[in-house]
């Protein structure tokens, strides 16, 4: 992998990252701020990359923390759109705040605080991943989230059968026909089912598992009371 060097730039952006949404504080050539406040999603990086287009801004140097995760969108983004970026460790600039008698805590301030970091420092650029990696990284992502659906969505069934296996049950041994030997009552138990199977499809063999289990239990119950 080839290593990046910093280059001098005149604008620079520090970028304060959150869950839902980012603030940043363009520092002009003259040493003012323009802050601004976006959505951390794909619509509100191009609302930034307008935003920056008005300000007459070709490229700058772009700094942010490595908060959990939600910074790696934007900052693949910054890359591609030809921008050099810094992703910084938080306590990098909690040390430089502390040392610049930084005493504010608002996502505006840490913003201006993160510029003014990425301008005295001109910290390493990050490098982003190739398109291939960050395709893999997606894949890999839409599997786990397929599996976790999955595994939720298994023990959704597993619950609605063992309530329509109770529920039936004690239907059976409610009525009339309660007094059937337990290899009929099985039988009309699984045929019962038969109406949901539509709906839960399980094998037969499990069908007539959970019944024989089911009635056996309700069946002592019974003769207990």
């Amino acid at each position: 992998m080839q290593e990046l060097s910093t280059q001098k730039c005149d604008w620079i952006l520090g970028i304060d990252v959150a869950k839902a949404k980012f603030d940043i504080a363009l520092l002009l050539p003259t040493g003012k701020f323009k802050s601004k406040v976006f959505d951390n999603e794909a619509s509100g990086f191009r609302k930034l990359d307008a935003w920056l287009g008005k300000q007459g801004v070709a490229s700058l140097h772009a700094c942010m923390e490595a908060t959990g995760v939600y910074w790696e969108a934007l900052a693949e983004h910054m890359v591609d759109a030809g921008h050099q970026v810094s992703v910084i460790n938080p306590a990098r600039i909690k040390a430089f705040g502390t040392s610049q008698g930084v005493r504010t805590k608002t996502d505006k301030v840490d913003a201006r605080l993160i510029a003014t970091f990425c301008q005295r420092i001109s910290p390493e650029p990050w490098q982003a991943p190739s398109v291939a990696l960050r395709a893999l990284r997606a894949l890999v992502l839409r599997r786990q989230a397929l599996d976790t659906g999955k595994c939720q969505a298994s023990c959704r069934l597993d619950l609605m059968r063992l309530s329509l296996l109770r529920s039936h049950g004690t239907a059976l041994l409610s009525d009339d026909r309660s007094a059937e030997s337990p290899p009929a009552l099985v039988s009309s138990f699984v045929s019962g089912l038969t109406n949901v199977a539509g709906v839960l499809p399980v094998p037969d063999g499990r069908h007539r598992d959970g019944a024989r289990a089911v009635v056996r239990r309700d069946q002592d119950d019974v003769a207990q009371a």
